[in-house]
């Protein structure tokens, strides 16, 4: 039993420590239709997701909780404080994350916060509708030590090539990535 919890325990230290991104081990499923010209739901999208929003901290928290407590691991609390604002132009998504978590798993506290901006211009993606796909994304970034560009997590995979499924009603938009349990829910600034 020791053993068992100390693994459940290493597990959400790992899954914190990467920046609580709430990827599953394996794909999510999803399915897709293939799109004729005359479906362009994607336009309606667009011009709906024009525009500032802001993580809905709540529901992310809530989706994380659910997600760890899914795996079998002992949580105890989870909450999402800060804001994160995305930011759509008709060719170039940006999102600054300035959030901090905190959990409580097995036992054991744990306090991540992250304070960074990513970018990358998107397009809609040819065989899937309402899916767009990052062409360059980058963070503002990098490690002292290698130069190289910092990698933070967020609820999607934001690397270049990286797919996400776009919904919008007007005052809710929402971006899941099809490697994540996690949706990104946002409402529209004011």
């Amino acid at each position: 039993m020791m053993n068992r919890t100390t693994a459940l325990v290493a597990c959400a230290a790992a899954t914190l420590a990467l920046g609580l991104t709430g990827c599953s081990p394996h794909a999510a499923s999803s399915t897709t239709t293939p799109r004729t010209p005359l479906e362009r739901a994607d336009d309606t999208v667009a011009a709906c997701m024009l525009g500032s929003w802001t993580l809905d901290d709540d529901n992310y928290a809530l989706q994380n909780r659910l997600w760890l407590s899914g795996l079998g691991l002992p949580i105890d609390l989870y909450t999402t404080t800060g804001t994160a604002t995305l930011k759509f132009a008709h060719d170039t998504m940006t999102l600054h994350n300035a959030t901090t978590t905190t959990a409580v798993v097995g036992g054991h506290s744990y306090v991540v916060g992250i304070d960074r901006t990513g970018s990358s211009t998107w397009a809609w993606s040819d065989d899937e509708q309402s899916v767009l796909t990052l062409a360059d994304w980058a963070w503002d970034s990098t490690d002292p030590a290698t130069g190289s560009p910092v990698r933070v997590g967020t609820f999607f995979d934001p690397t270049p090539g990286s797919k996400l499924e776009v919904t919008c009603d007007g005052s809710v938009l929402t971006l899941h990535g099809p490697d994540t349990d996690i949706t990104g829910q946002f409402n529209k600034a004011h």
